[in-house]
């Protein structure tokens, strides 16, 4: 007679246990994922309101293939990773570059592309038959005072850099024929190259890629169930090419009939 409310208790615990565990794998069907929408093309604010860019449409086909839903959550940077610590997110995508300091505190994906240095140019100039950094090394190239870009022209040779205070000034004298090339970061070139409407079409990127910045998805520390879904997702798009398409997207790709000299971001 004893034995009976035992039983009844052990097969309560049983339930509650197994509701615990399928509500928390349903769950991982609808991922949170932090992003500050404020550098586009990354990631950005459209004129309805919807978030957009790069990185947006890198995670959607990340979840499509994984199978679970997103809901983003635009937010300042600097409250992206403290939400990351309280579970407030279970995952931030806005362009992350990989870093051993932050991989000490967080777990980072595989990385899903690489925002380094590139040459980005006038789209005449590859036309005509230039079509790597070697052919253009006499020439005048602009480049950010201080930046990795202005190290960079150093290293590699650049007779003629021209330093600017910022790169908006940079592509306006390129957009006017002073400039053959300015070297920045891929994310600095993508939107000039394939976002602004002022200069979108009128510049591509050339060559390969001069420095690496692999950018990952960060998660909570050892929270695996989420890395694990990420990794099969971004693993997924890889092998069908659809983050290629994704960077032709918002990266653009050289004028047809030309080597493709844009670089790959496996």
């Amino acid at each position: 007679m004893r034995s009976r409310p035992y039983r009844l208790i052990s097969l309560s615990l049983l339930l509650i246990t197994i509701h615990a565990f399928t509500t928390h794998a349903e769950d991982l069907r609808k991922i949170i994922v932090a992003t500050d929408a404020s550098l586009p093309p990354m990631e950005f604010m459209d004129h309805r309101g919807n978030i957009k860019g790069f990185d947006i449409d890198i995670m959607n086909a990340i979840a499509k293939e994984a199978g679970f839903k997103v809901e983003y959550r635009n937010t300042k940077w600097n409250s992206i990773f403290p939400g990351i610590d309280s579970s407030r997110f279970n995952a931030a995508i806005s362009c992350i570059i990989i870093t051993r300091e932050r991989s000490r505190i967080y777990t980072f994906s595989q990385p899903y592309a690489d925002m380094g240095q590139v040459l980005v140019v006038p789209g005449d100039i590859v036309v005509k038959g230039v079509g790597n950094i070697k052919d253009i090394k006499d020439m005048v190239i602009g480049v950010k005072l201080g930046s990795t870009g202005a190290y960079m022209a150093e290293r590699l040779g650049f007779i003629r850099p021209k330093k600017y205070r910022n790169l908006s000034k940079a592509f306006r004298d390129m957009n006017n024929g002073k400039l053959h090339g300015i070297i920045c970061s891929l994310i600095k070139a993508g939107y000039y190259a394939n976002y602004k409407k002022a200069s979108k079409g009128k510049f591509v990127i050339l060559g390969k890629q001069i420095t690496h910045a692999p950018c990952g998805i960060v998660v909570r520390k050892g929270n695996i169930r989420v890395l694990n879904l990420v990794n099969k997702g971004i693993e997924s798009i890889k092998k069908k090419g659809i983050d290629k398409q994704i960077y032709d997207k918002w990266f653009g790709t050289v004028p047809a009939g030309r080597q493709n000299l844009v670089p790959g971001i496996h």
